[in-house]
C-alpha cells in the first residue's frame, strides 16, 4: 500500500483578450502595461508533489474546472482542462492553459483506489492548494500509458488592421477542435486539429493560418522599428515528423511551396506554419448581411493530424497555437505579406514584405519588441474564446455593444468580468 500527500500550486501569468469602446471608458483606467494582451485564457505553471512509496509508478493527476463526482461518488461526464504523470518521485511542474474565468479547480487522483479530490483556489493570479495535507492511500499504481486532452474555442479577427475599421470582430471567425496526444512521459507525439470556418463580414480577402508554438512573454527587445527584422518564436520544423491537412470534399486549400518530406507545412519558415484556406468567401456561404443568419454557415472544414518527435507542451504552446489570417486589401497585394494575429504573437516570417509595413501605423501600436497587434485605444485585433459556443457581432454592432461588459472586462485589465462572452 502507497501513502501519499498531494500538495498542489499552480501558477498562472493571466492574460486577458479584448477592446475598449473609446468614448466611454476612463482611459486612466484602460492604459495598461505592455504585457497586457487580452486574452480570455491564461497561461500558468502548475507543480504537483505526490510522496510516494519508493519504488512506486508515476501517478496520473487531472484538472477539472468543476468537481467531476457526484455525491454519491458517480463521475460526471465531464472531461478534464489538463492531465499529466508525475515521475517516479511523485512531482511534475509544468504549463497549463485556464479559462480566465476560473475561481477555483479540482486536482482528482480519483483514478485510482484511495485517490482524493482537491480544490484549490484561484486568487490573483495565483492558485495554492489549501487541502495538501490530506492524506489517502494508493494500491499499486498502474505502468503509465499515453493520454490525451481536448480543447475546444471559436477565434475572431478584425481584416482591417492597421486601422480600427467597425470592431465588429466578425471579419473571419472559425471555430477549432483540438485532441494533443501524449505518452507516459509527458512528450506530445501529435496533435489532431480540426477547424470549421463559421462566419464572415469581410471587407477584404481574408485566408487562415496557424504557426506551432508559444507565445514568447516578457520577452527582451530584439527588433528596432528602424530594421523591421522579426525574429521567429514558433518551433523549428525539424521537431515534425509530418504533417498532413485533410479536408471536406471540394474544398479549397491554400496553394504555397511546401517544406520537402514534411507534409504540408509552409516552405520559406524556419518554423512550422499551415495554410489552410486563402478566401474566406469560398468556406462560408452568405454574406456579411447574413451573420447569424442560417443563410451563412460552413461550407468546409480542415483536419490537420501532425506527428512530432516528442515536444514538450513548453515547445508546442497550446491550441490554437499562433492562429492569424492573410488580408489581401487589393488583388495586386501579395497576400503573404500582411498577417493579423492575437494581441502579443508575434507574425511569422513571411509578414516582412518591405512594400507592406503596417507595424506602427494608422492606428496600430505595435512596437515590434514586446507588444504587437493592438491599437491606440489598447484593443486587439483578434480574441480567442474558450468553449463551443459564441455569438458574433452583427455586421457594423461593435463587440461591447453585443456584448456590455465587454467594457468593464477591458477597464478593469481583466480583473472583472472575465466571462463576458458568456
Amino acid at each position: 500500500m502507497k501513502k501519499f500527500i498531494i500538495a498542489a500550486s499552480i501558477l498562472i501569468s493571466a492574460a486577458f483578450t479584448g477592446c475598449v469602446k473609446e468614448n466611454d471608458l476612463d482611459t486612466k483606467k484602460t492604459e495598461p502595461n505592455n504585457y497586457f494582451d487580452y486574452a480570455t485564457t491564461q497561461i500558468g505553471n502548475i507543480d504537483v508533489k505526490i510522496n510516494l512509496a519508493e519504488g512506486s509508478n508515476p501517478v496520473l493527476f487531472e484538472v477539472y474546472e468543476e468537481n467531476p463526482y457526484n455525491l454519491d461518488g458517480s463521475k460526471k461526464e465531464i472531461e478534464a482542462i489538463f492531465k499529466a504523470y508525475t515521475d517516479e518521485t511523485g512531482s511534475f511542474s509544468g504549463p497549463l492553459s485556464l479559462p480566465t474565468y476560473l475561481k477555483s479547480v479540482f486536482i482528482s487522483t480519483m483514478e485510482y483506489e484511495g485517490g482524493t479530490v482537491t480544490e484549490t483556489a484561484v486568487t490573483d493570479g495565483n492558485i495554492t492548494s489549501r487541502a495538501g495535507s490530506r492524506v489517502s492511500v494508493i494500491e499499486n499504481p498502474v505502468e503509465p500509458k499515453p493520454y490525451w486532452i481536448n480543447y475546444d474555442g471559436i477565434l475572431a479577427f478584425e481584416d482591417l488592421w492597421p486601422y480600427k475599421g467597425d470592431y465588429d470582430m466578425n471579419d473571419l471567425g472559425i471555430k477549432y477542435s483540438s485532441t494533443v496526444y501524449y505518452n507516459a512521459q509527458n512528450r506530445i507525439e501529435r496533435t489532431v486539429d480540426t477547424f470549421t470556418p463559421m462566419c464572415k463580414g469581410n471587407q477584404y480577402v481574408n485566408g487562415f493560418g496557424f504557426q506551432y508554438g508559444p507565445r514568447v512573454k516578457y520577452n527582451p527587445p530584439i527588433v528596432t522599428m528602424k530594421s523591421r527584422a522579426i525574429e521567429p518564436t514558433g518551433i523549428t520544423t525539424d521537431w515534425v515528423k509530418m504533417c498532413q491537412v485533410a479536408t471536406t470534399t471540394g474544398a479549397p486549400r491554400s496553394q504555397y511551396d511546401k517544406v520537402p518530406n514534411k507534409g504540408d507545412l509552409e516552405a520559406g519558415q524556419s518554423t512550422a506554419v499551415v495554410l489552410l484556406f486563402n478566401s474566406i468567401d469560398e468556406v462560408v456561404s452568405g454574406n456579411a448581411a447574413d451573420i447569424n443568419k442560417s443563410s451563412q454557415r460552413a461550407l468546409h472544414s480542415y483536419t490537420v493530424t501532425t506527428f512530432f518527435y516528442l515536444v514538450s507542451a513548453e515547445q508546442l504552446g497550446f491550441p490554437p497555437y499562433n492562429p492569424f489570417i492573410m488580408v489581401q486589401p487589393i488583388p495586386s497585394d501579395n497576400q503573404r505579406s500582411r498577417e493579423v494575429h492575437l494581441t502579443n504573437y508575434r507574425p511569422t516570417e513571411k509578414c516582412t514584405d518591405p512594400a507592406h509595413v503596417w507595424f506602427g501605423k494608422a492606428d496600430d501600436k505595435s512596437d515590434m519588441m514586446d507588444r504587437w497587434y493592438v491599437s491606440d485605444a489598447r484593443f486587439p485585433f483578434a480574441i480567442n474564446i474558450p468553449g463551443r459556443m459564441f455569438t458574433f457581432p452583427d455586421e457594423y454592432q461593435r463587440i461591447d455593444a453585443r456584448y456590455p461588459r465587454f467594457a468593464n472586462w477591458v477597464a478593469t485589465q481583466g480583473a472583472q468580468d472575465a466571462d463576458w462572452y458568456m
